[in-house]
């Protein structure tokens, strides 16, 4: 009997965040063995060069011509800020619809030659990514029958104006889907809620993690990063997109209240920001004004994050919104790395605060600073919370967890083909 066959697609401009979750799954043998696997993703140089990294060369990649969305990328703020989101509204409206058709038109010819069983769409979020909505339009023309769509983030609802044209595609897609897969209850609760779904419409799967690289020793890192591996320095980190909704900059002014509040520990602090994102510059005028880009690097975006997060002595994830269960969690409790990160969306069940970890709220800058300094003072706890934190991880987070309730829904999935 032939395997049935699953195809992924994916759409992000570059392989990080919740690409890893395909990393993760085709690394396992049991999918290889079990089902015959393609992906088809947006091309970019970025994404290629991540996914040539990370992906197993057995799985077959198909990158595709989508086209990008219209607009202007900014990096001001104030009025010019506001004055081009506005224009870029004004395009997203005129050019959503051709772009929309066109890759659906683009998917089809892709899924017809692939001709496969089960269509597993990974999304950033929800609506999240325009060919991953349009991947389940292409799906029904296909004549794929079973549409799962993992939702990594938040669903966003209608309050805000630009998700209100959305509303008929959101109807059509609720429908045409076979199951959303989602991080955390916080999450399911959410998506639930936004479109309307039954509860056995949406799955509850934990991301899971596990090394797809050798990572490098942490004096190694340490000595890129500070030019010595046997100082002093409290090495603090955040991994993920410059974007506003990442909280890079409520981490400055928190910075900054230390620097006043308490000298003697700001001066052993170095701050590294790992990424890449369109708010870079706006980030970076924020440590200026802070005065305080003797104590942050940018380095850029890193194919090898864990190394970097294992060197770290405190891993920082100040997200605003936009979130779930980010991986860079996951990675800071398997390597032991102590966490301070928001009490939002689904973060809360990664981390038990006081534990495994440190929790505050959402853009609270005081609350985070005065986390930073009990962090840093407190070396046994910080050894201790690290020890519980990879327990958890062990108990709760494993990639074999993840990946088996990919394969129990993976053959759920099959028996109704």
């Amino acid at each position: 009997m032939a395997p049935t066959r699953i195809h992924f697609h994916t759409d992000c401009p570059y392989y990080a965040g919740c690409e890893n979750l395909l990393g993760v799954i085709f690394s396992d043998p049991r999918l290889k063995q079990q089902y015959s696997v393609t992906l088809s993703y947006r091309f970019s140089d970025r994404y290629e060069a991540g996914a040539s990294a990370a992906i197993p060369k057995w799985v077959p990649r198909f990158p595709l011509r989508i086209p990008f969305s219209v607009g202007l990328q900014v990096r001001r703020k104030g009025v010019m800020r506001l004055l081009v989101s506005g224009v870029n509204k004004i395009a997203q409206y005129a050019f959503e619809l051709p772009l929309f058709i066109t890759d659906v038109m683009i998917l089809v010819r892709t899924f017809s030659k692939l001709d496969p069983e089960i269509l597993y769409i990974n999304n950033g979020g929800y609506p999240g990514a325009r060919s991953a909505r349009a991947a389940v339009f292409a799906a029904r023309l296909s004549g794929i029958k079973i549409v799962v769509m993992r939702v990594h983030n938040l669903a966003i609802t209608y309050k805000w104006p630009h998700r209100w044209l959305d509303f008929l595609t959101d109807f059509w897609i609720s429908r045409m889907t076979t199951r959303f897969v989602v991080g955390s209850q916080a999450s399911a609760e959410q998506l639930r809620k936004v479109l309307k779904l039954k509860s056995k419409q949406v799955q509850v799967i934990m991301n899971g993690f596990a090394p797809t690289q050798q990572i490098e020793e942490r004096a190694s890192i340490r000595n890129r990063l500070l030019g010595t591996s046997t100082g002093d320095e409290i090495v603090i980190g955040v991994v993920g997109a410059l974007e506003e909704r990442k909280g890079h900059r409520v981490l400055c002014s928190a910075l900054a209240i230390i620097r006043e509040s308490n000298p003697t520990v700001f001066v052993k602090i170095r701050v590294f920001f790992i990424g890449e994102g369109v708010d870079e510059d706006l980030i970076a005028t924020k440590c200026e004004q802070e005065g305080l880009m003797e104590s942050i690097k940018f380095i850029g975006q890193k194919t090898d994050a864990v190394s970097y997060i294992n060197a770290l002595d405190i891993l920082a994830v100040p997200s605003l919104r936009e979130e779930d269960t980010p991986n860079v969690v996951l990675e800071a409790m398997f390597t032991g790395t102590s966490i301070i990160a928001s009490d939002i969306a689904g973060i809360p069940e990664q981390i038990i605060h006081g534990t495994t970890g440190t929790l505050v709220p959402a853009g609270d800058v005081l609350a985070l600073a005065d986390a930073l300094i009990a962090t840093i003072s407190a070396q046994d706890k910080r050894n201790s919370v690290s020890v519980a934190a990879r327990e958890r991880f062990r108990r709760l987070f494993t990639m074999s967890s993840m990946v088996d309730s990919h394969l129990v829904l993976f053959a759920e999935m099959s028996d109704r083909i």
